[in-house]
């Protein structure tokens, strides 16, 4: 949707949360506070993926486990390298943007981690935002 690429999609990097209903738990919510103040120059989203499938690229095509209310899933945008050559196939939308998908728990350390390894180093970064769909 529009919401989703103008609060994510159209961001350096952008943390999707595919939320197991339109509230997140407490647990959850910390964990997504603690990403938020790790990765301030990051926007992070969460989308209730109980009423909303992420479609290009689509949750099969990420490898992302099928929807269930057992946990959220978290996919990482940001933008691809110089290097990059886009073929004819990719969608308009995401000719620029690498998605990759985070299958571990939904904890702090453990989602930190993952965020780590795929945007590397923070500290000279701009602040950017939450937001909650």
């Amino acid at each position: 949707t529009m919401h989703l690429q103008e609060a994510c999609l159209s961001r350096t990097a952008c943390g999707l949360v595919l939320a197991t209903s339109s509230s997140l738990d407490d647990a959850s919510l910390e964990t997504l506070n603690t990403l938020s103040d790790e990765f301030s120059s990051m926007a992070w989203v969460v989308v209730d993926a109980s009423k909303l499938r992420l479609k290009s690229p689509s949750e099969k095509e990420l490898g992302l486990p099928k929807f269930d209310t057992s946990g959220h899933r978290l996919v990482l945008f940001t933008e691809k390298g110089e290097n990059h050559v886009s073929n004819s196939e990719e969608d308009d939308e995401m000719s620029n943007r690498l998605a990759t998908p985070y299958l571990g728990p939904f904890t702090a350390e453990k989602a930190a981690s993952f965020v780590r390894d795929v945007i590397g180093d923070e500290s000279e970064r701009k602040p950017a935002s939450v937001g909650i769909f």
